[in-house]
């Protein structure tokens, strides 16, 4: 969501809006605040982000969908088990442990290996799915993934998305 002020007549975003920095006056940058040396984020709710996709790895196993504690999504691309990050799922305050991470298994080939299924884990932690393939085949498995604030069990803030993960050896 752009940062927009009310100027006395209407509002204005983030483009329209100058800060003094010291020196000079400079454009404002949506989603940061000037702190008298830099800009840095700023957050004012819990707020997470989700997008339907696929993580293919090739030629080589296994493949992989990871939730990561420093707040950003990583999965599998060509040979890299663990390509990224591809982007930011925590995009609200606090931190990776106020938030938890929800998947289950819908379909495939085969259910994941690795974290937990059907449980809400902690983000404390990372939580990463796995695909495995042995040579000459090709495996997947699809996951709705859901992630909540964790004091606020009933809000979940993003999902359920759905996620692919495929291995192909074949």
């Amino acid at each position: 969501m752009p940062l927009n002020v009310w100027n006395g007549s209407g509002w204005t975003n983030s483009t329209g809006i100058k800060v003094w920095n010291g020196s000079l006056w400079i454009n404002c940058i949506s989603g940061k605040v000037w702190n008298g040396s830099s800009w840095v984020e700023f957050f004012t709710a819990y707020a997470a982000q989700l997008f339907d996709s696929t993580y293919t790895r090739t030629n080589a196993s296994p493949a992989s969908f990871q939730v990561n504690s420093d707040g950003y999504i990583y999965g599998s691309v060509g040979m890299t088990q663990l390509a990224g990050p591809d982007y930011q799922w925590r995009t609200g305050i606090g931190t990776s442990s106020d938030y938890q991470v929800y998947a289950t298994y819908v379909g495939g080939s085969g259910s994941p290996g690795g974290s937990a299924l059907n449980t809400w884990l902690t983000l404390s932690s990372s939580a990463q799915w796995n695909v495995t393939a042995v040579s000459g085949a090709y495996r997947y498995a699809i996951i709705d993934v859901s992630i909540r604030q964790a004091a606020a069990p009933n809000t979940v803030l993003a999902g359920p998305t759905s996620i692919t993960i495929e291995c192909d050896r074949s």
